[in-house]
């Protein structure tokens, strides 16, 4: 399993320092960033911001290359940057847990390779690379693709080592959106009485402020000291809002999402929540067609008119709100059940579900659902020669879904 990131940095410091490890290798690493304009430039403008990073095996016979979601390929790949004045630093990922880990590895036959998407916008997953607000930086960089020896690689026959791609000069930038055109666009808000008000000239105050006063449904996502709001409209109507040192760098429609797909893209509880705090919508999903409903019933609650439903004394919610809610989530559930046959794999499986505790064999284990750990099913598998569960392992037999308490080891 990987090490700790320090001695990662520590690692891969002794790895840049060793150019001839590269020349040895069977692996290769390569920056995929072409010049254009004789600059290699690395635009960022959002979360989604990334470049390529190319993975190639060299040698004549396949190699294994540890999976970049497991804990052993996780930190494999960092970055070493220099700046014009000399001062280095390293980008790389950040520290995570993981719920579901087991080694995995990519199979590079002779010559083929393996291309990496490096999301450097994605401040949840990287730090360190640099992120200018305006203008451009430019600085060396150099990618460092290391794994150390341990137990598992032995055991998997997964390739060790350190590798580094050729030092180059890179520019970052940050992409300004074009206000003019944008204002331009805002028209298109202009039919839309929830949405019609917003400006390039408001403040973050002034947006919170319109979305309580619309009951909009918000959403924020932060990175460094810019902020991004998506706001959602009960018609389906939404834009993005982004803010960058207080001020509004740009407002984009997107496309409109129809009504009964709205609970799906921001989930039963967060749909919950958003009507219960608007003052003037039923806390119910999705209300009915008001043709559907008899003259003394209120087509929003589904109640005679005027009547107060009782709430739920766990949740709080209305009591038959939350029971929907409660269905639809083991409707979810059932789903994910159901979706598991004969021919699929282990890997498919772990999507879902987890190992239970207690007696088990490698042929036959029971597994417990990802969302509640007393729904479960018994799986059978055919293992390979190598007698190990593998990721590969293919399932033969799968029973259908039963409830009983947790067991443990």
């Amino acid at each position: 399993m990987r090490t700790h990131p320090l001695l990662t940095i520590l690692f891969a410091a002794a790895c840049v320092g060793e150019n001839t490890m590269a020349e040895d290798s069977p692996v290769s690493v390569t920056v995929a960033i072409p010049a254009h304009n004789g600059e290699r430039r690395v635009e960022h403008k959002d979360h989604a911001a990334n470049f390529h990073v190319i993975v190639s095996n060299t040698s004549d016979k396949p190699e294994r290359i540890w999976r970049e979601w497991c804990s052993w390929g996780y930190y494999g790949l960092s970055f070493e940057l220099t700046g014009e004045n000399g001062e280095k630093r390293a980008a790389q990922k950040k520290p995570q847990s993981w719920t579901r880990n087991f080694p995995d590895w990519w199979t590079l036959d002779p010559h083929e390779s393996l291309v990496i998407d490096v999301h450097f916008g994605d401040l949840d997953a990287w730090q360190g690379f640099p992120l200018p607000e305006n203008g451009s930086q430019t600085l060396t960089m150099q990618a460092i693709f290391e794994f150390e020896p341990d137990d598992e690689a032995r055991k998997h026959g997964v390739w060790t080592g350190c590798v580094t791609s050729k030092p180059e000069k890179f520019t970052f930038y940050h992409r300004t959106p074009n206000l003019s055109g944008q204002e331009a666009r805002l028209d298109s808000l202009s039919k839309i009485p929830d949405l019609r008000d917003l400006s390039l000239k408001m403040t973050e105050a002034q947006l919170k402020s319109h979305v309580e006063k619309h009951g909009l449904y918000s959403r924020k996502e932060t990175q460094a000291d810019r902020v991004t709001y998506w706001l959602l409209t009960t018609e389906g109507e939404n834009v993005y809002v982004g803010f960058a040192s207080g001020k509004c760098t740009g407002i984009q429609r997107m496309q409109p999402i129809p009504k009964q797909r709205i609970v799906d893209q921001i989930g039963a509880s967060e749909y919950q929540s958003w009507t219960t705090r608007r003052k003037a919508e039923p806390a119910v999903p999705l209300p009915p067609p008001v043709s559907s409903a008899p003259e003394n019933i209120d087509p929003a609650t589904g109640l005679p008119w005027g009547a107060v439903e009782r709430l739920d004394p766990i949740t709080g919610l209305p009591e038959r709100s939350a029971n929907e809610i409660l269905t639809q989530q083991m409707a979810d559930i059932l789903r994910e059940c159901e979706s598991m046959k004969p021919g699929m794999t282990r890997e498919d499986l772990l999507r879902f579900f987890t190992t239970e505790g207690g007696l088990s064999t490698q042929k036959w284990r029971t597994f417990v659902n990802n969302r509640c750990p007393y729904i479960k099913i018994d799986v059978g598998f055919a293992l390979t020669e190598s007698k190990e569960e593998r990721p590969t392992d293919v399932i033969t037999k799968i029973t259908k879904p039963y409830l009983s308490w947790s067991i443990g080891d």
